[in-house]
């Protein structure tokens, strides 16, 4: 045994180190982290082109790695053979498998996983440059792994998906670096591409418009009976399923004190009509919108009748929450969204809303959060929230536990999406 043997061994043992922390860090620094890096200098772009190539850069530190510990291995076999004679390769295993294990392994695991992105800056570029030279032999893997993910049909699974996103959200809240304004709005963004036209329609029902041949003046008298402050108003021949135009208000605003205003007819200022399908996604709607400079839209079925009516302001809410003007009527702790259907704040008291339900509640000087909160024994679970069925309705407790859906079971009017408070 020379003093050379030990200390190739030594380095042997440092580059077992060395391969398996740069492995788990490369695997633990995100995509995101990457990108952002590499706008920072060269060291970062070296990290993003191995994120990048992911399957190359894994295949040469696998290279190396084993490179190594099986070289120690060896070395440390001939040592011990010429130490112990016929022990040695026995005690070459132990101290072996011993040293491998924790110096070569779990310890820079350990140290390379507490902080990834510092390890990288530190030693990518080492690494960098064993991918780089291990490439020849990289290639003969890849190609022998993609061959066989193209033939046991293996397809890569996405690198972020929505839950993923929405969970990391979550950490950042509860760690203080996002908002909870912030997470809600993120986490709508996220669902705003599986939402419909249909989901944040006002319904036919609740549709306020005008024929085309009333007047200015008709429309003033019929907006006060109506007590409605709307900007724009559709207008129909005959009935909604015929609706012709659209009108603004703040048009006819500008036509006051012109002679003869008051008779000018509303098809002569009205707008030609947005229409939209039911089924059409949020996403495509906000583009037609802006395409068309139209703030509002007619839903439609696929027998082109009228469903319902959506408005910008309807797609925004659906991102930010609600959004109230000067002339708003705001009700902190109860708001009608359609028949039967109501948003209600926890803090609300049962003897409040007996009248509103017109049911008859047993305990009534509890709130209705404490309410469902003494009766979610008998709730059941639809999209991970609580909801209880009692007397005709249904009560469902939001995340928060701060805002109540209270819906009337057999309700037809077209669901709407839910907000997030």
């Amino acid at each position: 045994m020379d003093i050379f043997s030990i200390i190739l061994l030594i380095l042997l043992l440092v580059g077992s180190a060395f391969f398996s922390s740069s492995e788990t860090a490369i695997l633990s620094i995100t995509p995101a982290r990457a990108n952002y890096l590499a706008k920072k200098n060269k060291k970062g772009k070296q990290i993003k082109e191995m994120k990048d190539k992911l399957d190359d850069t894994i295949i040469a530190i696998l290279l190396g790695n084993n490179l190594v510990n099986i070289g120690g291995t060896a070395l440390a076999t001939g040592i011990f053979l010429e130490l112990l004679k016929g022990l040695g390769i026995a005690v070459s295993t132990a101290i072996m498998t011993i040293l491998i294990l924790t110096f070569g392994e779990i310890l820079p695991k350990i140290f390379a996983s507490n902080d990834p992105e510092r390890y990288l800056l530190k030693f990518g570029s080492i690494l960098y440059e064993w991918v780089w030279l291990s490439q020849p032999l990289v290639t003969i893997y890849k190609y022998l792994s993609d061959y066989l993910k193209e033939k046991l049909r293996v397809s890569s699974p996405p690198t972020v998906t929505e839950e993923e996103i929405e969970e990391l959200v979550k950490i950042g809240e509860k760690e203080g670096e996002v908002e909870k304004a912030e997470r809600e709005i993120i986490i709508n963004a996220l669902d705003f591409g599986d939402t419909r036209a249909e989901d944040l329609m006002t319904v036919r029902e609740q549709i306020f418009a005008l024929p085309e041949y009333n007047t200015i003046q008709q429309l003033i008298k019929a907006m006060k009976k109506a007590g409605v402050n709307y900007t724009r108003i559709p207008i129909y021949i005959g009935d909604l399923d015929n609706i012709t135009g659209i009108v603004n208000i703040k048009e006819i605003v500008e036509l006051i004190g012109r002679k003869g205003w008051k008779e000018i007819l509303l098809k002569d200022i009205a707008h030609k009509p947005l229409f939209i399908g039911a089924k059409t996604p949020l996403s495509k709607v906000l583009k037609l919108m802006k395409k068309r400079r139209q703030f509002m839209a007619i839903v439609v079925d696929e027998d082109e009748k009228t469903e319902g009516l959506i408005t910008m302001k309807d797609i925004l809410e659906d991102l930010v929450g609600e959004i109230y003007d000067e002339v708003d009527e705001v009700s902190r702790d109860i708001r009608k969204v359609g028949e039967g259907y109501y948003i209600i704040r926890g803090s609300v008291s049962l003897n409040t809303l007996k009248d509103l339900l017109n049911i008859h509640f047993k305990q009534e000087g509890l709130t209705i959060q404490e309410f469902i909160e003494e009766r979610l024994g008998k709730a059941f679970k639809i999209d991970g929230r609580n909801v209880l069925a009692y007397k005709g309705y249904l009560f469902v407790l939001d995340d928060d536990k701060n805002m109540i859906e209270v819906r009337k079971i057999g309700n037809n009017e077209k669901k709407k999406r839910r907000k997030r408070f």
